[in-house]
């Protein structure tokens, strides 16, 4: 309720962790925003993405946009085209 007051161009949602600063891979508690309906802005889902869950999510929380990161790499800065390639398609087929 208290997010209905603002009236940003998107609402991101990510998980936040005190110990880590972005990219932590951890699932982002999609429960918290199943009625994401009533804020009328696009929403742009984030954290702890991956090929595996983004479908899942897709289809639980209906967000503009997915976000991923660490999940698609091999080593930390160095992103794996595999990886990229199956996300997409796992992201583009949400139904």
């Amino acid at each position: 309720k208290a997010m209905l007051k603002y009236k940003p161009f998107a609402y991101m949602f990510d998980t936040f962790s005190k110990t880590k600063l972005g990219g932590t891979g951890e699932s982002f508690n999609w429960r918290l925003i199943r009625h994401i309906e009533c804020l009328k802005s696009p929403v742009f889902l984030s954290g702890g993405l991956n090929e595996r869950n983004v479908k899942a999510a897709i289809k639980s929380v209906h967000p503009d946009w997915v976000d991923a990161c660490s999940s698609l790499e091999i080593r930390p800065g160095k992103k794996d085209a595999g990886k990229i390639r199956r996300f997409i398609k796992a992201a583009k087929n949400k139904h």
